[in-house]
């Protein structure tokens, strides 16, 4: 299992061991407008069916996304997000 390490860089909170893929999207290629979409691995968690209250052991993956105006700050944020990434990997 992989150390935990949490990174809080650009008003953004991360855990790294549980992150799966880092990935820049544009919303509206004419503005500039884009994303940071973080991936998780898929987690096991006990959910409850609001039809018959049952708590069920489901897998699910969650995303961070993270919004910017500018592709080029946005790109920014991603190569330095994926370069601390990459140590944690190397280090773990």
């Amino acid at each position: 299992m992989k150390k935990e390490k949490v990174v809080y860089y650009d008003n953004v909170l991360i855990e790294l061991s549980k992150v799966k893929n880092f990935r820049l999207e544009e919303i509206n290629p004419k503005y500039e407008k884009c994303k940071i979409v973080v991936e998780y691995y898929p987690q096991l968690s006990y959910l409850k069916e609001p039809i018959d209250g049952i708590w069920e052991l489901k897998e699910h993956t969650a995303t961070t996304e993270i919004f910017f105006e500018n592709f080029e700050l946005a790109k920014e944020s991603l190569l330095y997000w994926k370069e601390i990434w990459q140590k944690y990997l190397n280090e773990y």
